[in-house]
């Protein structure tokens, strides 16, 4: 491997590219993974040059590492290259901050296999309702309720919520399109703990704009039009990585909340990635 980069902002909603240069091999050989960064980095995802960013991933950092395959079968030495910690585009923050103010919100055109579902988040419970507006699951409190994500699946998340003798009742949903997850996973952690939002890192403008639209697709944001449209630059910076083992073994502690906190003052992101390396002769 030649070269590699990550293309695009390490943001809620946007999708990074992995972009390598090979010698002797080419993309459909190499293998690919994604990983979130930390005391231990946790594999995310495989078989692909892109991943999107989810809530999951919101103050960690982002690696991909490639191992270049010739056609013979030989494997080369594998790179790897990392974003900066995943941020949240601001206006995203104020408008989940807005529902919870207002104490409720309500996400529809959810899907329980072919059933219709939406799902009632309050001050005090959740529900979970068909198309007609019949209770399928409801929660006494905020208590063990909980949600999944499977970053193989932007569209899909698994709720889990326990009903007033404290028995769960798990249940597979996804959304009719990309974003809403994120949407609901923010509000749904909002909503059980308020000061989860507080500390998040903020995106610069431009990345905010671009995922703000992205989210605001799916019907649940409105925000300003993004002038010119399209997804900010992606911008790089060449250091060397571990070796894969390193990434996952590594040792340390997760930074503190203060530590995780955006470079400036005004608490916001911008995008750093890395990797290049002359070929052997």
């Amino acid at each position: 491997m030649r070269s590699l980069v990550i293309l695009g902002d390490a943001v809620v909603g946007l999708k990074l590219t992995a972009k390598a240069e090979f010698l002797g091999c080419d993309a459909s050989t190499a293998q690919f993974s994604w990983h979130r960064g930390g005391a231990v980095a946790k594999l995310l995802l495989s078989g692909s040059s892109t991943y999107m960013p989810n809530v999951d991933d919101l103050g960690h950092d982002i690696l991909v590492r490639v191992t270049p395959i010739a056609a013979s079968g030989k494997v080369g030495e594998a790179k790897g290259a990392s974003t900066n910690e995943v941020a949240l585009p601001a206006d995203v923050k104020q408008k989940v901050q807005n529902w919870y103010d207002i104490k409720q919100h309500t996400f529809n055109n959810l899907l329980e296999g072919e059933k219709e579902r939406q799902l009632l988040l309050h001050i005090d419970k959740v529900k979970l309702q068909d198309s007609k507006g019949s209770t399928q699951v409801k929660s006494a409190s905020w208590a063990g309720v909980t949600m999944q994500l499977d970053p193989n699946d932007t569209l899909g998340f698994t709720l889990t919520i326990p009903d007033k003798k404290g028995k769960a009742s798990s249940v597979a949903l996804r959304c009719r399109q990309e974003g809403v997850r994120d949407l609901v996973a923010l509000t749904l952690r909002c909503f059980a703990n308020p000061a989860s939002l507080q500390n998040v890192p903020i995106a610069t403008p431009s990345a905010s704009q671009a995922s703000a639209l992205h989210l605001a697709a799916a019907g649940q944001i409105t925000s300003s039009k993004h002038e010119g449209g399209g997804q900010s630059p992606a911008s790089s910076a060449t250091t060397e990585q571990q070796s894969l083992a390193d990434v996952e073994e590594r040792p340390g502690q997760l930074p503190s909340a203060a530590a995780r906190a955006a470079p400036s003052s005004n608490n916001k992101v911008k995008s750093k990635f890395s990797f290049s390396r002359a070929s052997k002769k």
